[in-house]
């Protein structure tokens, strides 16, 4: 259970920790370039600066390999040594738990799909929306 617990974890926070680390990147960026900026002015500009500004714009945060672990398992860890083995209520709590991040994962997952309120104009939506009941709206 404590595997699969770990494991529903990583699932549901990687996606929030993606878009965290996409907005960490834009920051910094834009405080490397404003450095840049200073440094060109006072005509001490550095090839390091340089090199951590290309960096920063190449980050890929969806491929960034250490997102797929959790932080901090200390505290998990420390639940299961002081859970009994022969209790079946806390077996079948994490086992809940589990499942509930996994259906929160893929009901978030579900929304950005079929949500249409911020992807689209008025048009399109209503569009979308005659179209998913099999209606065609007219074109004016």
């Amino acid at each position: 259970m404590y595997k699969g617990l770990l494991r529903s974890l990583v699932r549901s926070s990687r996606a929030s920790r993606i878009v965290q680390r996409a907005a960490d990147n834009k920051r910094e960026t834009a405080l490397l370039s404003y450095r840049r900026l200073q440094q060109l002015r006072a005509g001490t500009a550095t090839a390091a600066t340089d090199a951590q500004l290309t960096a920063l714009q190449n980050a890929d945060p969806a491929r960034d390999r250490t997102l797929l672990f959790l932080p901090d398992t200390a505290p998990l860890r420390q639940l299961q040594r002081d859970a009994s083995p022969a209790d079946s209520r806390t077996r079948e709590a994490w086992g809940d738990a589990a499942r509930f991040l996994d259906n929160q994962r893929e009901y978030g997952e579900l929304m950005r799909l079929y949500d249409l309120s911020g992807a689209y104009t008025q048009q399109e939506r209503v569009q979308a929306t005659a179209h998913r009941v099999g209606l065609h709206v007219p074109q004016n």
